[in-house]
């Protein structure tokens, strides 16, 4: 309660003063900067906190913390309480339905070069194809890969880019209804390997097949913290044994399917050099029409639906110079 009864208290400068700051010593220590230390998997005095805006509820007044010491709250709070989602298809349904109505798609083709100076892209089938705006939504990370001719200071910018691993593990089990929640979030770093994990039949059970269930794990790792556990079928069975040691899933629970995804890169991180190194890498793809965006091009910690309005961005402002775009 120690920042409610200091409104003037000293300006973080970095995410970890930040939830000081906000939260106050209680919740920042036994919550939210052990459970940073997992998600991010790098320690938050290294990040800045430009990425909270939306993403943190607002902070309480005086009768809201009361009222949730005291009873159990039901407000909600945040940018994602209400969410839509397809009933069919999964989440696949989306781009599918909005590919309906985009010609000359191509599939399955690996991009081995990029060109600029003759604005061409090859791809691993031998196809080459030319531009004049490049739409870039790889990782900005990978621009070495297909480019020799990078100046060094762009690549000093990239080479400062920080970002996570996440190795998703996915489960099914011989059992409906596992869970009454969406998500989950776990800080206890100790007890349990994943941070996160989610119920996709919580948001529509067609997701899974009549009378299971299905979980989606989430494990964080980077540079600055490896993951413990490397080896696929040890991955798989602490997940197994965190789901049951949460009450979640029971120790007789048939397991019907398994599944290891590795996402690399994943999470962005917004280390005190993210603004900085993007605008240098920005600038310099700009100058030559290629026009970085989504989550892994704008470097931004952005969902599906933020990912989807920054291709419209640029599809309006390409569409209005009336170039055509790859």
């Amino acid at each position: 309660m120690e920042l409610l009864r200091d409104p003037d208290r000293p300006k973080p400068q970095n995410y970890r003063e930040w939830t000081y700051w906000r939260f106050g010593k209680g919740i920042a220590e036994r919550l939210m900067i052990p459970f940073a230390e997992r998600v991010w998997a790098i320690a938050p005095k290294h990040m800045n906190f430009s990425w909270i805006d939306h993403r943190v509820p607002p902070e309480p007044n005086f009768e809201t913390v009361l009222r949730g010491a005291f009873q159990h709250e039901h407000d909600r709070s945040g940018f994602n309480h209400e969410f839509w989602y397809p009933i069919e298809g999964a989440i696949a349904s989306l781009p599918k339905a909005l590919a309906k109505g985009v010609k000359n798609i191509y599939l399955n083709h690996t991009v081995t070069k990029i060109d600029p100076k003759n604005k061409q892209v090859s791809f691993d089938t031998g196809k080459v194809v030319g531009y004049q705006n490049l739409i870039y939504t790889l990782s900005l990370t990978h621009l070495p890969h297909f480019s020799d001719d990078i100046p060094q200071h762009v690549m000093d910018a990239i080479k400062g880019l920080q970002f996570n691993q996440i190795k998703c593990v996915n489960i099914g089990i011989n059992r409906p209804d596992i869970s009454p929640y969406h998500w989950l979030y776990f800080h206890e770093a100790e007890e349990f390997i994943f941070h996160r994990i989610s119920f996709p039949r919580s948001a529509s059970a067609k997701t899974c097949p009549p009378g299971t269930s299905s979980v989606c794990y989430e494990i964080s790792s980077s540079k600055h913290r490896p993951l413990r556990v490397h080896v696929r079928e040890a991955l798989i069975q602490a997940t197994i044994d965190g789901l049951v040691k949460a009450k979640i899933m029971r120790p007789e629970d048939e397991v019907l399917a398994t599944d290891v995804l590795n996402i690399d890169p994943a999470y962005v991180i917004y280390d005190l050099d993210h603004e900085k190194n993007v605008k240098t890498i920005h600038d310099y793809l700009m100058s030559l029409d290629i026009h970085p965006r989504g989550r892994f091009g704008d470097w931004q910690y952005y969902n599906m639906d933020h990912s989807i309005l920054s291709g419209k961005r640029i599809a309006d402002l390409i569409n209005d110079r009336d170039t055509p775009a790859l």
